[in-house]
């Protein structure tokens, strides 16, 4: 539609203006091409070019510093964890002993004679009540080592995160020096000119 417009604005006009017009725009593209190849070809603005990718990298550090401090909360969790699994799964064993040693009891007192049923009511019923404790402290013992398996999954994750940033950090750090290097040659390449210049 802009096309068209011009185009008929253009026809309106005389011969001498529309050569005019024509050349003005021409003049105007190429002075934005040559433009465009002379920023194109300079050295700072390659440079620019290459070096804005890399200042996102603070952002990279922050992201790292953060994810080193998740794993180092997920990792004293875990130990707390663990702890109260290690003693959780002490007081089981107490608990197994001790209903053991209540079993033991029992048949003893069995073998004895008929005086000892009331204190054998006694010892059932605290086997009973140890039984309760034990299918809870299993449970417990099963709940701890669903955490410990998402803890541990959560931790690996961490780490898996953690060498990625660190392979990230170490290919941006050998493009700056790569970059430095390239930038420290070119800067002798030009004193060189510059002297042979003089």
């Amino acid at each position: 539609m802009l096309a068209k417009c011009r185009f008929s604005y253009i026809c309106g006009l005389p011969f001498d203006s529309c050569v005019i017009v024509s050349f003005a725009g021409v003049t105007i593209i190429q002075r934005n091409v040559r433009s465009w190849c002379t920023l194109r070809n300079w050295s700072w603005f390659k440079l620019y070019g290459r070096v804005k990718p890399l200042i996102q990298g603070s952002k990279k550090d922050e992201e790292f510093e953060a994810l080193e401090q998740k794993c180092k909360e997920l990792e004293e969790k875990f130990s707390r964890e663990e702890k109260l699994r290690k003693d959780t799964e002490t007081e089981l064993a107490k608990l197994r002993a001790e209903k053991q040693e209540v079993f033991l009891q029992l048949e003893q007192e069995r073998d004895n004679n008929a005086e000892s049923e009331e204190r054998a009511a006694k010892l059932l019923a605290q086997k009973s009540d140890f039984e309760k404790q034990l299918v809870g402290l299993a449970e417990q013992l099963n709940e701890q080592e669903d955490r410990y398996d998402t803890l541990l999954k959560a931790k690996r994750k961490a780490e898996s995160d953690n060498d990625v940033l660190k392979k990230n950090i170490g290919e941006l750090e050998n493009m700056i020096r790569k970059q430095e290097s390239e930038k420290q040659a070119k800067d002798h390449q030009i004193r060189s000119l510059q002297v042979g210049f003089v």
